[in-house]
């Protein structure tokens, strides 16, 4: 039988894992960042061989925050491993 879309993209996946954790990122190239259409989110330079982003320029973890995670973060609320 065929494996179905779920599990070859975990296959894939696993094996996109396995070849960043080996490569030696020697050569990469600057682009533009959009983690949807329309929304920049920075520039970063990213490995040509596996893909894998080696650094990011003009946006910071918490840049990718959403506005309800900075309200809980403004206000001290903590998020539990149950609320995930």
């Amino acid at each position: 039988m065929t494996e179905n879309i779920e599990q070859m993209q975990k296959r894939h996946e696993k094996e996109k894992i396995t070849l960043q954790a080996k490569c030696k990122h020697k050569e990469s190239k600057w682009m533009i960042y959009s983690w949807a259409p329309g929304h920049y989110g920075g520039n970063v330079r990213a490995c040509t061989f596996c893909g894998k982003i080696v650094e990011r320029e003009g946006i910071t973890e918490k840049d990718l925050l959403t506005p309800f995670d900075k309200f809980e973060e403004e206000r001290g609320i903590t998020k539990t491993k149950d609320d995930m």
